[in-house]
């Protein structure tokens, strides 16, 4: 974790101002691509990996170094274990500011989000489970629950243009604060994909 918000530390240093920037800095980007979530429940639990997931961010730029980003996301995650059968859901709404390094070709990113998560899901369980390993009925029950909570991203990462108006994000890493139930939880994300660049600042 030290070692995570050190890297963040840096870029946000390449990215101060009064540094040489190179380019056209875009009036906004648009970004789309696939996520993978590490979520850690709580203390005491076992983390879950949830690789189905999606990650899309607009960002307004201010200037070549400075900008504001909505960001969206959301990962899915479904369990089946003895007749019992659990769907989770996790999206996320933060918003803040992104300082970025501009290079010729790449750009630099960190930035700090605050905003809300909401958590959804369902569980399916049999009325009668010995029942059921006896080869009798299958009546189920199906429990659905979800709750809203406070959420930050922190992290950063690369882009690297393929043309003027298109880039792809080699990666961009994030540690997700969560807090459902008063209680904090330590996630990661990782993603990657696609950036439309639209408009000039120069």
């Amino acid at each position: 974790m030290r070692k995570f918000v050190l890297l963040c530390g840096v870029l946000a240093l390449l990215a101060a101002p009064g540094m040489a920037q190179n380019g056209t800095t875009p009036a906004a980007e648009i970004f789309g691509g696939y996520s993978y979530l590490r979520v850690n429940p709580g203390e005491g639990a076992e983390g879950i990996n949830v690789p189905a997931g999606w990650n899309a961010a607009v960002e307004i730029n201010a200037n070549s170094w400075f900008a504001f980003v909505a960001d969206f996301s959301g990962h899915y995650k479904d369990i089946s274990v003895d007749s019992i059968t659990a769907n989770f859901n996790l999206h996320g709404f933060t918003f803040g500011p992104q300082f970025n390094y501009r290079g010729e070709r790449m750009k630099g990113f960190f930035r700090a989000l605050f905003g809300a998560a909401r958590s959804s899901g369902d569980v399916t369980v049999p009325v009668d489970l010995q029942a059921i390993r006896a080869g009798g009925s299958q009546a189920q029950e199906t429990i659905s629950g979800s709750d809203t909570a406070f959420a930050m991203a922190v992290g950063g990462g690369v882009d690297v243009g393929a043309s003027e108006r298109i880039g792809f994000r080699l990666f961009q890493a994030d540690y997700i604060l969560t807090r459902f139930a008063d209680t904090n939880q330590h996630n990661f994300r990782l993603s990657f994909g696609v950036v439309f660049r639209l408009g000039s600042r120069d």
